[in-house]
């Protein structure tokens, strides 16, 4: 996701239209956000991929934010997950999609 991010802030500057940054990327894997921002304890992540050393680093750099959100307000949810109807609706609604 990090990665689409970034691409998609070099497509923007190319063809020059203005974008907030940093960027935010919201999620609910509290792990993930975590070890992002704070990488310590080397010794015991080194077996992960070179790729998630990528997103520490965006985040050092502040190019990206990652911020918590509840799994029930996860909006990547309604195409990932199998939801419950009234729950399936309101995503569709705050996406204006109905």
């Amino acid at each position: 996701m990090a990665s689409l991010v970034m691409d998609s802030s070099t497509w923007l500057d190319e063809v020059e239209i203005a974008y907030t940054t940093p960027r935010l990327i919201r999620g609910d894997n509290r792990g993930v956000i975590t070890l992002a921002k704070i990488m310590k304890d080397y010794g015991k992540v080194k077996h992960i991929d070179i790729c998630h050393h990528y997103l520490h680093e965006l985040v050092q750099s502040e190019s990206i934010i990652f911020e918590q959100i509840t799994s029930a307000d996860n909006l990547a949810n309604l195409f990932t997950k199998l939801l419950a109807w009234d729950h399936h609706h309101c995503f569709l609604a705050v996406l204006n999609i109905y």
